[in-house]
């Protein structure tokens, strides 16, 4: 018995210290990037379907983040010069030059391979959050915008497709 107990423990102890060594690596119990103190880790989908939990990862692109504070002055920097109608945000499809982004306080997170983004340097707040599907020559082409509060450190989970851009936020 007090073999199976110390088996048993020998085996706490090793998971307790795998998982250590992920979370000072940087690491989640299953080996997932961790985001830093200021900064939001995503990934991005492309779905057929909104209601459903699925979708494949998006290849990719770029995902804007813009302060709520300075989504006024955004606008008037994009093609569209004002911003759409509520119900048309997340259908909305305009370009804005690169060079606006960061102008406005903005941050860019490139789409990587499995739809990983991460959005770094951010603090918590509201940011108008926008997919841009390329870069062309007058700048981002974008896609659909979602208006979200961010939790930093913290997750996102991105969708576009049928129902437009979405977008759902988690505390890491």
């Amino acid at each position: 018995m007090a073999l199976v107990a110390t088996g048993l423990g020998a085996a706490v102890f090793i998971a307790a210290l795998v998982t250590a060594g992920l979370w000072a690596t940087g690491r989640g119990p299953f080996g997932e990037p961790r985001p830093q103190a200021d900064e939001v880790l995503g990934t991005m989908r492309d779905a057929s379907d909104q209601s459903d939990g699925g979708g494949s990862p998006t290849r990719g692109g770029t995902i804007l983040a813009v302060p709520a504070t300075a989504v006024p002055d955004f606008w008037r920097r994009t093609s569209a010069g004002v911003a759409p109608a509520a119900d048309q945000l997340s259908y909305a499809q305009f370009t804005v030059p690169t060079s606006a982004v960061p102008a406005v306080g903005g941050v860019p997170g490139a789409v990587e391979r499995g739809g990983r983004f991460s959005l770094r340097p951010v603090a918590p707040a509201t940011y108008l959050l926008c997919y841009a599907a390329g870069i062309g020559a007058e700048g981002y082409q974008v896609q659909g915008c979602r208006e979200a509060s961010l939790r930093v450190p913290g997750r996102i989970d991105a969708r576009r497709g049928e129902a437009g851009f979405r977008v759902s936020v988690s505390a890491d």
